[in-house]
């Protein structure tokens, strides 16, 4: 008798998501709200690219050619505005925890914000000025300046000495290792090795700082929208989406929570900010109204030289976020001067555990 092995398969045992009372007042909202109805018209992924419109016509962040970062961007309705407003030659790049395909012109990274790790990586790849930015086809040339540029460029005829080539006084020259003799040899091969060995150590101790360079002031504005509920009303069960602290929060309900969390986020923006953007660039960033309102505020001044508090019209009046408005970013700040309480302070769990 042979000795049998029972294969099992296991399958995907997700279920649709219920639709709760809270859901449906969401769903009768969206469907009674004209920014939504008029988004869905203008093919905008949200009624928030409207807010993004308002701040832009007010203080004019956004122009032609720049670099745009927006952070937590899914589903996508800031990166559309940015790219509309930045074309031609601009790039917009947006990274979010949630899966989502960034919209036409924009570039995305997936990932955690608040992760070390995450950053560095969205440093090197805006270190690149190409990276992200859409290819502008070449111009079009006549062929009469095709040929007048290939003859300028065409060598002399073989046979034919130019009279601008011919030294009238000759000189001695008495460097010995431009001879072809063997010891000569020796000698340009010893300079050559000794010349590669100053090259790569000379290279090994600037590398780092270099990249480091590169990655500073390679943005124009950065926009935050991380604190941004993205309500599931459809589909399957989503860990990543529906856990309010792994989607770069959810509103809980709690408003000294929901606070806490935006001013977390803010925070952690704000030391972005003073990494990547360039003196005189701006920052928008959304926020929970709260205690330490202020506090985010004084920490915005200390890297901008104006600082607003906006409130848009499309946003909903019962809502409790805001936004500063930051423009002219100083040169030369430090992330020492900003006070980092905020970031020290980990977000709970549904049961009061942190995280």
């Amino acid at each position: 008798m042979h000795n049998s092995m029972l294969l099992t398969r296991q399958f995907s045992t997700a279920k649709p998501l219920a639709g709760s009372k809270s859901s449906k007042a969401w769903l009768r909202r969206q469907m009674g709200d004209r920014e939504s109805r008029e988004a869905k018209v203008m093919l905008y992924k949200s009624r928030a690219a409207f807010k993004l419109i308002q701040i832009d016509q007010e203080h004019k962040l956004l122009h032609p050619g720049m670099t745009v970062v927006d952070l937590g961007y899914a589903p996508g309705s800031w990166s559309q505005v940015a790219v509309a407003q930045t074309s031609p030659g601009g790039r917009v790049v947006g990274i979010d925890l949630l899966p989502a395909p960034p919209p036409k012109g924009a570039s995305a990274i997936q990932g955690n914000f608040l992760s070390p790790g995450v950053q560095a990586s969205l440093r090197r790849y805006l270190s690149d000025p190409d990276r992200g930015r859409p290819k502008v086809p070449p111009a079009f040339t006549p062929i009469e300046e095709q040929i007048k540029a290939a003859l300028e460029l065409e060598p002399d005829i073989e046979g034919v000495v130019s009279s601008e080539r011919i030294n009238p006084n000759p000189v001695l020259d008495l460097d010995d290792t431009k001879s072809s003799g063997y010891i000569a040899q020796e000698r340009r091969d010893s300079l050559h090795d000794e010349e590669e060995e100053q090259k790569i150590e000379s290279a090994s101790i600037s590398r780092e700082k270099t990249q480091a360079e590169k990655e500073q002031n390679t943005v124009d504005v950065v926009l935050s929208d991380m604190c941004a509920p993205w309500p599931l009303i459809s589909g399957f069960h989503m860990n990543t989406v529906l856990i309010p602290w792994q989607r770069l929060m959810n509103t809980s309900g709690v408003p000294t929570r929901d606070h806490a969390e935006s001013m977390r986020l803010c925070t952690s923006a704000l030391l972005f900010c003073v990494d990547v953007l360039k003196p005189g660039g701006s920052f928008v960033c959304k926020y929970y109204q709260g205690a330490d309102d202020e506090v985010l505020k004084k920490n915005i001044k200390k890297v901008f030289a104006t600082v607003k508090v906006v409130k848009p019209e499309s946003s909903r009046s019962e809502s409790k976020e805001s936004y500063f408005v930051a423009k002219g970013k100083f040169k030369g700040v430090k992330k020492e001067s900003i006070s980092t309480e905020a970031l020290e302070a980990k977000p709970e769990g549904p049961h009061g555990w942190n995280i």
